[in-house]
């Protein structure tokens, strides 16, 4: 359930490329490109489907997920997720050098709570060296739709408490 809550608001923050935008700084490993999500909007009780392309700037064989979500200003998820084994189903680590892709397909629950979302994903790699960082805001309303409202970016965040 934590995780679909996740893919929903991350999706929601990746529908239009004027609502999403890295957290990180030039030295992240990865340079996303693309990202495409349907059905647009996403709706509660149907499946998302996230195509994600990007360039590398060195290979990633393993790494670690953190995200932190909040609802009306209270924390509703805090996870620590293994790269490889949380994005397997997707695709096979490692993550090469150069242009990659990755195409996520997740059942989104019919009873997601409506309020004023915020989201903070970050990836480490092997190293602990950061391959992106993603923050979005947005709402849900009661509908089965969610409504886009703004975005947040911090550029002076390097970093996410652990």
């Amino acid at each position: 359930m934590k995780v679909a809550i996740l893919a929903l608001i991350l999706a929601s923050a990746f529908v239009a490329a004027d609502l999403w935008s890295p957290c990180g700084d030039s030295s992240d490993i990865l340079k996303i490109g693309k990202v495409v999500v349907s059905p647009d909007p996403p709706v509660a009780g149907q499946p998302i489907t996230v195509e994600g392309a990007g360039v590398f700037r060195s290979d990633v064989t393993s790494g670690t997920i953190y995200a932190e979500v909040s609802v009306d200003d209270l924390p509703l998820i805090n996870l620590t997720l293994p790269l490889c084994s949380t994005v397997k189903q997707y695709r096979p680590c490692p993550f090469e050098k150069g242009q990659q892709s990755l195409k996520l397909s997740i059942p989104i629950p019919s009873a997601v709570p409506s309020g004023d979302y915020v989201a903070k994903v970050q990836v480490f790699d092997q190293d602990n060296a950061r391959v992106t960082c993603v923050t979005g805001k947005c709402a849900r309303e009661a509908s089965p739709h969610l409504h886009h409202q703004t975005f947040q970016v911090d550029s002076k965040n390097k970093g996410m408490s652990r």
